[in-house]
């Protein structure tokens, strides 16, 4: 990744919906002080796409919302068909992040917390998570309130561009 080197995908077509499923239920059960809710895309989700790098995207996106969310509350996670696009937003209850903050939420490295209290990680995360989404011809956008919690927005096609089964930039972390 760090070599700059395309991310190669391993395109294959399966069941967004289930996918997702898979992963909060895995969370749901390790986890009582969070209650999670998903709303999913409907009757057909079908997309094409590397299903574990996505995977891995949704699994780093819940486990922060649960991380940054110590006392419990909701986690939201919904899935919308809209067009040839599909939208995954999720949601906590936690503890937020402020405009400076936010505004280095990709960066390689970044903690919003490094105190010796700070939840644990190197802060590659969401570095990682942000070139898999780019690397699908998707995008991803986050709000947040300090205190308040945080939503991540991605959205993604449901099949990649006519003749485009490779990663359309090298993998790197800005």
């Amino acid at each position: 990744m760090e070599s700059g080197r395309p991310l190669t995908l391993d395109y294959q077509e399966f069941d967004f919906d289930s996918m997702i499923r898979e992963v909060v239920d895995i969370y749901d059960g390790e986890d009582a002080l969070h209650e999670f809710t998903v709303t999913q895309a409907g009757e057909t989700s079908q997309v094409i796409a590397d299903r574990l790098r996505l995977k891995q995207v949704v699994d780093h996106l819940i486990s922060n919302a649960v991380k940054y969310a110590p006392e419990g509350g909701r986690v939201n996670v919904e899935l919308n068909l809209s067009d040839d696009k599909y939208e995954l937003n999720v949601e906590d209850e936690g503890i937020g992040m402020d405009e400076g903050q936010l505004v280095h939420v990709f960066d390689r490295f970044y903690r919003a917390d490094s105190s010796d209290t700070a939840v644990q990680g190197v802060g590659l995360g969401m570095s990682i998570v942000r070139n898999i989404v780019l690397a699908h011809h998707g995008d991803i956008q986050i709000e947040s309130q300090l205190g308040e919690g945080t939503r991540v927005m991605v959205s993604l096609p449901k099949s990649p561009p006519e003749g485009q089964l490779e990663s359309p930039l090298p993998f790197s972390a800005t």
